[in-house]
């Protein structure tokens, strides 16, 4: 199966491997959302030549320093002292290393360090400017958070700050490419089949390849596979959010549960805990753990706290929190076959929702809409209007496109939804030129 074509970026690593063998050392940051292949593609192509590799977020250091010293005597016949025993001695071994051999240190999970031992930044900046050019060592590193990423290299008082050479992003598969993968995968794949791939993966490399790659390709073979207790997505969520919240994260993951299931303003969340305070918890699942997205009514000029509403951004995720977690006593008791059915009963209102992503997606990737959102009301609004799910702004000129999304077909309606799109030509879209539009599972 052909999953996503990352040639620019995999010679942009073939590059600065050629040039740590020509010249000096080299370093290169490569960024990229949770399962969107950035390891695969870093790792294959750096694979046929002298490659060491650690995952900061995956063992206990003295466990991953021991297996370096190993992986070190048996790939270069070197002896390494057993006084290297931490990162900071390991990094500087490495650098010494060089000297003598060309090869790639890929440290993935690189963001780890800042609970680990945030003065390990520091440390590979002063070790780095003293030996890269008295070395081979082409250095790449992961980090699966963008906002830690910010953090370590690209504000102004980043301890790494403007110190890579190369900066790589990888994001996850777009619409484009998750309908050419499943298409290669499933030439007779419907548009069904395109709506389950997209809810259950959002696109994640990992996650669409474990899939496709088992020949799960339909709506009803990737929805048997996501409860299948051998496939690894029941305990996949879990396994995620043990490694960005760690183990005592009791309020957090309250306040994820709550959002999955549409309680998604803070007032709402603190009311369902009891009046507990939760805008700090928010913030650093927005902006630290990356886990959820903070949106407004695009129309909206007020800033009450009311109007705004929280989602999870990712879309595996956000269907675990769902549809596995709250049930795990009766996943346990019974198996997985009710959990199943439960999601199935629910299909048709979260496929509406994942629908208003995927055209929001669909709207950015091909049609260069410069600004989109939804538009809703706060709590106290007494009008009555439905909300409008997408409102777009076209890239040029003074048109918009307000936008209703349903799953079934049965459930538009259409005279309210009419109403809305009247009540916003008059209002806050005056003056601009307005097409209500109707998008389905056909239109995908």
């Amino acid at each position: 199966m052909k999953l996503i074509e990352r040639d620019s970026e995999s010679k942009l690593l073939k590059r600065q491997f050629w040039l740590t063998s020509t010249k000096s050392g080299r370093m290169t940051l490569v960024t990229g959302p949770r399962f969107s292949g950035k390891t695969t593609m870093v790792v294959g192509s750096l694979r046929d030549d002298l490659l060491f590799y650690i995952d900061a977020g995956s063992r206990a250091e003295a466990m991953i320093v021991a297996s370096c010293r190993d992986e070190i005597r048996k790939a270069t016949g070197e002896s390494v002292s057993r006084s290297v025993n931490d990162y900071r001695k390991l990094f500087d071994y490495f650098m010494y290393l060089g000297s003598k051999f060309t090869f790639s240190l890929v440290i993935d999970n690189f963001q780890e360090f800042r609970k680990k031992d945030p003065g390990f930044y520091d440390y590979v900046r002063d070790s780095w400017t003293r030996s890269r050019r008295s070395g081979h060592v082409n250095l790449v590193l992961i980090c699966a958070n963008q906002a830690a990423a910010e953090a370590i290299f690209t504000k102004d008082d980043a301890p790494l700050h403007e110190i890579p050479d190369q900066d790589i992003h990888i994001g996850n598969l777009g619409i484009r490419q998750l309908k050419e993968v499943l298409l290669e995968a499933y030439p007779g794949c419907t548009n069904e089949d395109l709506l389950a791939l997209y809810m259950v993966t959002g696109g994640s490399c990992r996650l669409v390849s474990s899939l496709l790659e088992g020949n799960f390709c339909s709506k009803e073979s990737i929805i048997d596979r996501l409860f299948s207790p051998d496939a690894g997505f029941i305990e996949e969520g879990e396994i995620l959010l043990d490694r960005i919240l760690g183990k005592n994260s009791e309020m957090y993951r309250s306040i994820l549960q709550l959002i999955a299931n549409g309680v998604d303003s803070q007032p709402e969340i603190e009311e369902k805990l009891a009046g507990a305070i939760t805008g700090g918890h928010l913030a650093k699942l927005e902006t630290d753990y990356e886990l959820i997205a903070k949106s407004r009514p695009i129309l909206a000029g007020s800033k009450s706290r009311n109007v705004v509403k929280y989602e999870i951004t990712d879309l595996f995720l956000w269907l675990w929190l769902k549809y596995i977690t709250p049930f795990q006593t009766l996943l346990l008791t019974t198996g997985p076959e009710p959990l199943k059915t439960n999601m199935l009963s629910d299909f048709s209102a979260h496929a509406k929702q994942v629908l208003v992503r995927y055209f929001m997606h669909k709207f950015v990737e091909e049609n260069g809409i410069r600004r989109l959102g939804g538009e809703w009301a706060s709590k106290k609004d007494k009008s009555g209007l439905p909300d409008a799910d997408i409102v777009a702004f076209a890239p040029r000129g003074n048109k918009a496109m307000v936008c209703d999304v349903e799953y079934s077909l049965d459930k538009f309606k259409k005279e309210p939804f009419l109403e809305k799109v009247d009540s916003l030509r008059n209002g806050a879209l005056k003056g601009y030129d307005v097409d209500a539009r109707l998008f389905c599972v056909a239109d995908m």
